[in-house]
């Protein structure tokens, strides 16, 4: 099986996989919407909306057609969904240090890290 490279999905593949991470990362008591969009922001290949009160999100995938030719990196889908997901984990934090230096950035490298080892881990069969 291959393991990491291009990971492109349909509209219904993605909410088949949101289910799915929804469950492994303890999140189904979510209810959480995903869509592919044409633009996100510069240099975004995905974003949450999160609405901790009520336990809603929004997770806009960046779609591969709308891509710049110029992006780094392969796509990976599936490692930007479970990505966004992880920061409904960390939501509640961030709000309370969003003053602290530089705490977006050691956020996002947590999360990149994590993202990827649950994706690769489940992509190996949990080995």
């Amino acid at each position: 099986m291959k393991l990491s490279g291009q990971f492109i999905f349909t509209q219904e593949e993605l909410e088949q996989k949101l289910v799915y991470w929804q469950k492994i990362l303890k999140l189904q008591d979510w209810d959480i919407s995903i869509e592919k969009k044409k633009m996100i922001g510069e240099d975004f290949e995905g974003n949450v909306q999160c609405f901790l009160e009520s336990k809603e999100a929004f997770i806009s995938i960046l779609d591969e057609d709308y891509r710049p030719d110029d992006s780094l990196g392969e796509h990976d889908m599936e490692e930007t969904l479970v990505h966004e997901l992880l920061h409904l984990h960390l939501y509640p934090i961030s709000e309370i240090a969003e003053d602290k230096p530089n705490y977006d950035l050691f956020e996002e490298q947590a999360i990149n890290a994590l993202a990827k080892a649950y994706v690769y881990l489940d992509r190996r069969g949990g080995e």
